[in-house]
């Protein structure tokens, strides 16, 4: 699984967030490709990242639903 993170998040540091689903198998990375899983977009998420999640039919997570993909993965 392949994640990105944009924007501020209000429960995490993004490098908190990249370490936390790095320690679990999967890779956070900086750039939206056609490989991204998921975009996780905070407060004041960027618009390149969100337009390019857009263009490569990747889901975007708020906050909310981040929480949610890291319960049903046991985290």
């Amino acid at each position: 699984m392949t994640i990105v993170f944009t924007g501020s998040l209000s429960g995490y540091t993004r490098s908190e967030a990249q370490d936390l689903v790095e320690a679990h198998g999967a890779s956070a990375t900086s750039s939206v490709s056609g490989n991204t899983d998921y975009l996780v977009a905070g407060e004041s998420p960027g618009q390149r990242k969100t337009d390019a999640a857009a263009d490569n039919d990747v889901e975007v997570l708020d906050e909310s639903g981040f929480a949610d993909l890291l319960q049903r993965h046991g985290i």
